[in-house]
């Protein structure tokens, strides 16, 4: 399998876990099992991707767990405040910026808090933390779209690494105000 095929491969895995993560109870992955196996038979539908994710399914099981039992989505779920997969488009200093947040929150200050979850496998903190760099410019520009949006100020920004242990690097404060700048 070349490089291009694996990467295919891993893109077509993260889709799936997105989708599972966008459907399932996240307090409870209750009916996991079934709905990777329908996510799964989804794609392999796509004649183009039909062999992709074969044997894939106890894989994107435990993405998808650990995704959903990190501490940013925990708090998500015990707070009832949140939303998944949502659309988002701005224009912000003549720029238009659009996407889709994987799992917003809403704290009890009334603060926002964006998730975003990731499949790429990283073997610890610092390796997740060098890995979530790349990721820096769209999460500050979603940060930066949802308070043109809502009028209301985004606290923290969340990397959510499933892989092979979920790692998640949060940026928040300072920190987070310079990877906002950085997008304006």
């Amino acid at each position: 399998v070349d490089g291009a095929d694996m990467r295919t491969r891993a893109q077509a895995r993260g889709t799936i876990v997105h989708q599972v993560l966008e459907r399932i109870d996240l307090g409870t992955l209750e009916n996991i099992d079934r709905l990777v196996a329908e996510c799964i038979e989804d794609k392999r539908r796509q004649s183009r991707d039909r062999e992709l994710v074969k044997g894939d399914a106890s894989q994107i099981i435990t993405l998808v767990r650990n995704a959903a039992r990190s501490p940013f989505v925990t708090m998500a779920v015990t707070s009832g405040r949140l939303w998944r997969e949502l659309p988002l488009g701005a224009c912000v200093d003549g720029v238009i910026i659009s996407g889709v947040i994987d799992l917003l929150h809403e704290a009890p200050d009334g603060t926002l808090a964006i998730a975003d979850f990731k499949t790429d496998a990283v073997a610890n903190e610092m390796e997740a933390r060098m890995t979530a760099g790349a990721y820096e410019a769209p999460g500050g520009a979603y940060a930066l779209a949802l308070e043109a949006v809502t009028g209301r100020r985004v606290a923290s920004g969340s990397f959510i690494f499933a892989l092979p242990d979920g790692h998640t690097v949060t940026y928040e404060g300072d920190e987070l105000r310079r990877i906002i700048q950085v997008d304006r």
